[in-house]
């Protein structure tokens, strides 16, 4: 900056620089274009009409000349006349196209080419009117006054065209000299001019080629750094900023950026190194946290509703008295299997015939005590093996004895429980619906709510047990409970789809 003051001079940045040169290119092809249209229209253009012109007065002498040698040649009391007539309308019809491809009257030329011009076409009426006239009157056969009309008429008339033509044709070439001279010599100042804007085009072409050069070039330098420097190498030397435009700003840039990320490096390693310790105790608390949730669900497992014993040991009080032992040997046996199941599955899956087995002996308890009241149903899809499909452990139970104790048993009727089991997308879906008594809206809401935090001892223990195993196996798992009071519950929970070829996991009632 202070040299810039001393010298009193601008430096021009990169940018500025690209821009002057493009400019300069962009005004020197624009002129480049506008002398080419000059040339064109002032050089060729002109010398191509003039050369037509020539050309068509020629072809209208030949054209006349053809005319009256016909008519010269023609034997009027022996020649066919139908032909001669034909000749002579066709001549006429291309000498007036051919008169119309001529300019018209034009006063900007010579006073002697103008004045010839319009004695031309003047007397080309006259000679087409009688050319007319001679037809019509061969047509009516008045070969007579024809023959009388040519030699009166029309072959002087045709000699007065033929000599205007010869000395418009002369005063025509002599003014396109002329004028081939004046258009030469415009035309050596335009290529002048041209081959100079094209020397500025190559100049500029040149400048902002080199000035783009430079760029790349500083450009592929901080792109090999910056390789270096993704690869964790920092040692690299910096950059000698020897230049005040965009280029040395840039490497100047480069060089506080290099730093700057050197001293955030030592930052982040002594961050990591502290989040490493953070992590590592937080790994410690989750599996002691994971510990403590087994140990829970281990407890929940081993709970037993003391009034469900009650009032199955009451039933099967009742059944010994009234029947013989064998019944009394079958709910005996049933209670023991569930006593089992129940506090020896410790395993996180399980075979899902085996939870379907867990059910039938739950049920042939629950039956024991409602009768007929009570009816369970299940379902499945057919493609779907129950012997190679695990699930977490003990997780239909609680919620059928959920729709029995709080959907069916409060009816006088009874009602069934219906458990369906489908697959779908790698996910595995089993939906336990009651017919019992339901539950409204407001009520719905509140066991949805009750779901989200661990209730105290008593209702919705089971349900919510299961609702935190879901969670706990991720988000993709889940429990929905839809209900019509009056109608029914219907609760679903879905997990991904398990199936096993091998049997890796022993059940707990094998």
């Amino acid at each position: 900056m202070m040299g810039e003051r001393r010298s009193g001079r601008h430096h021009f940045s990169l940018m500025e620089k690209n821009i002057i040169f493009t400019t300069l290119f962009v005004i020197s092809l624009i002129l480049q274009l506008v002398l080419s249209r000059i040339q064109n229209e002032y050089v060729v253009v002109s010398v191509y009409e003039n050369q037509e012109k020539i050309q068509s007065i020629s072809s209208l002498m030949n054209n006349v000349g053809d005319t009256v040698s016909a008519l010269s040649d023609f034997r009027w009391n022996y020649s066919d006349k139908s032909s001669l007539i034909s000749q002579l309308r066709s001549n006429l019809a291309d000498s007036i196209r051919i008169l119309g491809e001529i300019d018209v009257v034009d006063p900007s030329q010579g006073r002697a080419t103008y004045l010839l011009e319009s004695a031309v076409f003047t007397i080309f009426k006259s000679y087409q009117t009688q050319l007319g006239r001679l037809s019509l009157l061969l047509i009516d056969n008045e070969i007579e006054k024809a023959s009388n009309l040519y030699y009166q008429e029309l072959e002087p008339c045709s000699a007065y065209l033929g000599q205007y033509l010869q000395q418009y044709l002369d005063a025509t070439i002599r003014d396109g000299s002329e004028s081939f001279y004046k258009v030469m010599t415009l035309n050596e100042k335009l290529q002048g001019y041209c081959l100079l804007s094209t020397l500025f085009c190559l100049s500029s072409t040149f400048v902002v080629s080199l000035n783009l050069a430079k760029l790349v070039a500083a450009m592929t330098k901080l792109a090999a750094a910056s390789a270096s420097i993704s690869e964790g190498n920092l040692s690299i030397p910096d950059f000698i900023v020897d230049k005040n435009d965009e280029i040395g700003r840039t490497e100047a840039a480069f060089n506080d950026m290099k730093a700057s990320m050197h001293n955030r490096l030592q930052l982040l390693e002594e961050k990591q190194r502290i989040e490493t310790e953070l992590h590592r105790s937080e790994t410690e608390a989750l599996e002691l946290q994971t510990l403590l949730e087994r140990e829970k669900l281990q407890q929940l497992r081993s709970q037993i509703n003391p009034h469900f014993l009650f009032n199955t040991f009451n039933a099967i009080t009742y059944t010994a008295q009234a029947e013989n032992a064998r019944e009394t040997e079958k709910l005996l046996s049933s209670l023991a299997l569930f006593f089992r199941y129940t506090l020896a599955s410790n395993d996180a899956e399980v075979r899902l015939s085996s939870e379907i087995r867990l059910l039938n002996e739950y049920y042939a308890l629950i039956c024991a005590r409602f009768g007929k009241r009570i009816k369970l149903k299940w379902r499945s899809q057919d493609e779907l093996d129950l012997t190679t499909l695990y699930v977490p452990s003990f997780m239909i139970q609680p919620l059928v004895e959920n729709a029995i104790k709080h959907g069916l048993s409060r009816k006088e009727e009874g009602g069934t429980v219906d458990i369906s089991i489908r697959a779908k997308a790698g996910m595995l879906f089993i939906s336990v619906r009651d017919d019992g008594v339901g539950m409204s809206g407001e009520k719905l809401d509140a066991v949805k709510k009750h779901l989200e935090v661990e209730p105290k001892e008593g209702s919705q223990v089971g349900l919510y047990n299961v609702a935190s195993r879901l969670r706990l196996m991720g988000s993709q798992c889940g429990l929905e409970i839809e209900s019509e009071e009056g109608k029914g519950t219907v609760i679903t929970i879905h997990f991904p789809l398990s199936v096993r070829s091998e049997e890796d996991v022993q059940d707990p009632d094998s």
